[in-house]
Formats: C-alpha cells, structure tokens, sequence
C-alpha cells in the first residue's frame, strides 16, 4: 500500500510537470503575471470538477484499467513512469496519457483480458485531437484576421486570460481526470464504504491538488524554454487562439468520452495559429521530434507494463 501510494504521488508530480506547467507556462509568456495564481486555477478545476461528478472521461479509464486493485494499479503506474522517464532523459516531450494507456493495455495483456476495440476506439479519437485543435486554431484565426477591434492589446490579453480559463475547465473535465481515477483506485480499498466518503474525497483533492501544483510548479522552468526553442514561438494574439482551440478539442473529446492529450491538442492548436506566410518559419524538426516521442511511447509503455506485470507475477 505505502509502494503504491508512493507511486500515486509520484505519477500525480510527473502529470503536473508534464502537463500543467505547458499550459500555465504557456499562458504567462512574456506577461509578468505571478505563475502561482495560474497553477492555483489550474489545480482547482483539475481536483474539484471530477469530485462534483463530471466523470465520463473518468469511466473510460476505469474501463482501460480494467477494475484492478491498488497492487495492479502500482503496476501500471510504474510502467507509465518508467516510460515518461525515459522520454525525459532524451528531452523529448510526450503525451502522460499515451503512457498511462499503454501501461494499462500492456498490464492488461499480460493477464489476457486486454479491451482491444477500447483501446483502438481511444486511440483513434486521441489521434484526431490535434488535427481538430489545428482546424479550430485556423477557423479561430482566419475570424481575428478580420476583426478590427479599438484597443486591441486589451483585447487579446482578456481573450488570453479568458482562453486559460476554458483550456482549465476543458483539462479538469477530460485529461485530468486520469487523476481522480487513479488517486480514487488506490485508496478506495482503505478509505471506502459509506462511511470514508468524505475522507476519500479529502485524500484526493488534497493530496492529488498538492502534487499537481508541486509538479506544474519544478516544470516551469523547463516547460518555458521548451516554448521558446519548441515548434513555434507564439506570439501574444496566437497564444490565446491556442488556449481557445485546445479547450474546444478537449471539450469535443469530454462529450465523447474521449482521453485527449492536452499535449498533443496544444502543438496541434499551435501549428493551426500559423499564418500561412510564416509556416517556414516552423522548426520541423522539433515537430518531427515530438511526432517520433509520441509514436514510440504506445508500445514502449506497452511492453513495460507487460514486463513488470510477469515480472511481478501479476
């Protein structure tokens, strides 16, 4: 229990980094807003939508973890981190979801129960995130390209604002919510029952809320010169067009039920804000790194969570 607990912890730290820190590092750019009051959003809508019951995301991973106990759940997550880990030995970013779906399949396939037309249907749907994160991107753009608004420089910092506002409701309600499950999976044994309710939903909020702002909050930094040197550094107006176009992927892949990288949604969103006179200006080669990061994490998660499952005996 104290293993898996441990291993909670850690894979919550890992999505904040992972996951947070792109998305607050991308809404501050080069503002002086204080980063503590977007981590502290974030992190609100990420532990209290799940908890007010929006969870159809939620069922899904439930459903790909297969009803396991916390001992298979340890499992998954230390596939997931193993190969997150190595991701980041090589610098490259990758999708924790990509990773936690693998883990979960490959964990699954070493028992032979594996749900292969879910995992095919969540992978199918995953990978048109990004394309409709782009399409929305361009549609977003092409209406800002014709719009001539008095002011605009107070206009585009209230769309930003207002955009990581979306993109928090958007991640709390889909690809956050692999925390509600995982944090709910291993505890519910210690801390369920009718009577541990209220402590169950306390452990979750506060200890899955602590770890995502510690984790969104080491990966600034990094997250910060990932933008800069990244696919394309976004200028103030494009950055809100990202946010707003991520949030309504995600929104589109929640009604589904749909796991959607934010990652993946926001290179997506951000090649869709190129004007079609600065696409030269894309580094082709960081997208054909994140591309090549995204197709190996699948089956190398895959095998990890198959060879610790027989490893472990599981």
């Amino acid at each position: 229990m104290l293993l898996t607990a441990a291993l909670v912890l850690a894979f919550t730290a890992v999505v904040g980094r992972n996951d947070g820190a792109p998305l607050c590092s991308l809404s501050i750019g080069a503002t002086r807003k204080r980063p503590w009051r977007l981590i502290a959003l974030l992190t609100a809508a990420t532990v209290t939508v799940p908890l007010v019951g929006i969870t159809p995301v939620a069922d899904t991973y439930r459903q790909l973890l297969g009803g396991g106990g916390a001992r298979e759940l340890g499992v998954v997550l230390l596939a997931a981190i193993v190969t997150l880990a190595a991701a980041a030995v090589v610098r490259v970013p990758t999708s924790v979801t990509l990773a936690l779906v693998g883990a979960a399949t490959g964990t699954r396939l070493a028992g032979g129960d594996a749900d292969w037309p879910l995992v095919i249907r969540v992978l199918v749907l995953a990978a048109l995130a990004p394309l409709l994160a782009g399409l929305c991107a361009r549609a977003l753009l092409a209406v800002l390209e014709r719009i001539r608004l008095p002011h605009a420089d107070r206009w585009v910092g209230c769309a930003r604002s207002g955009g990581f506002i979306c993109v928090c409701a958007a991640y709390a309600c889909n690809d956050g919510q692999k925390l509600f499950v995982v944090w709910t999976t291993a505890f519910a044994g210690s801390l369920g029952g009718p009577e541990g309710v209220v402590a169950l939903r306390c452990v979750v909020a506060l200890g899955s809320g602590l770890a995502f702002a510690a984790g969104t909050w080491a990966g600034l930094r990094s997250a910060g010169r990932a933008w800069r040197g990244g696919v394309f550094p976004p200028k103030p107006y494009q950055v809100a067009n990202v946010l707003l176009a991520t949030s309504l992927a995600a929104t589109v892949g929640s009604v589904a039920g749909a796991p959607v990288s934010m990652t993946q949604a926001t290179v997506g969103a951000l090649m869709g804000s190129v004007p079609g006179v600065q696409w030269r200006r894309l580094r082709w080669n960081a997208v054909g790194r994140i591309a090549a990061a995204w197709a190996w994490t699948l089956p190398v998660s895959l095998l990890c969570g198959s060879g610790v499952s027989m490893l472990l005996g599981d």
